[in-house]
């Protein structure tokens, strides 16, 4: 177990996350003291994880080598933007549909409904596009018109780059590094990590 990684990354992320996302809260900003002493502490926490993880630990969480493959940093990066829009998507979507167009709790759960049976179809299927998130980005003014599509075109994105970077890694690195990076590891970590990071950015830019 690598436990010096254990105590300086999740801290890490921790007070990152925290300073971003209520920098937008605190009175004074990201000049406000508490903001800029905790993401300051978080990315010291982070740069001596960085050190321990390539050059001290026996047994790192994050091998380097595991990013020796040629497209491995470019998916990680693609991912985490990837996870970071899906999350904002999720978040402002039901914001808008239930905010500004009024629908009610009950409502608003239903027209979410196309997410999950996509899901579930998606999944299962071999599907080759990958290009469906900006469309999820549409505005939203009618179901039919606007939402479904949506709702749809955002499931498909999400489901494929899943898929897709998990037969990436199975294919790409070695049996042993494997569950370190697929679905249970750092493409899993990804996914809470980009939305984390944009959600407090974007209720900043709000």
């Amino acid at each position: 177990m690598g436990w010096l990684g254990l105590i300086t990354i999740v801290p890490g992320l921790l007070l990152e996350v925290f300073g971003i996302t209520d920098s937008s809260h605190a009175s004074g900003g990201w000049a406000t003291r508490y903001i800029y002493v905790t993401f300051t502490i978080g990315s010291l926490l982070l740069c001596t994880a960085f050190y321990i993880e390539g050059w001290i630990a026996e047994q790192p969480l994050l091998p380097f080598d595991m990013f020796a493959s040629k497209y491995m940093k470019p998916l990680c990066v693609s991912l985490f933007f990837s996870y970071g829009v899906f999350g904002i998507y999720l978040f402002y979507a039901s914001f808008y549909i239930k905010t500004i167009i009024g629908a009610t709790p009950l409502l608003t759960t239903a027209w979410f409904a196309p997410m999950a049976i996509g899901g579930l179809v998606l999944a299962t299927q071999d599907i080759s596009s990958v290009h469906s998130f900006s469309l999820s980005c549409l505005p939203a003014q009618i179901f039919g018109a606007w939402v479904f599509p949506a709702m749809v075109c955002a499931t498909i994105g999400i489901v494929i780059s899943y898929s897709v970077s998990n037969v990436f890694i199975t294919t790409s690195l070695p049996n042993h590094q494997q569950g370190i990076a697929g679905g249970g590891g750092l493409i899993n970590c990804l996914v809470f990590l980009g939305i984390s990071f944009f959600l407090g950015f974007a209720d900043f830019a709000v």
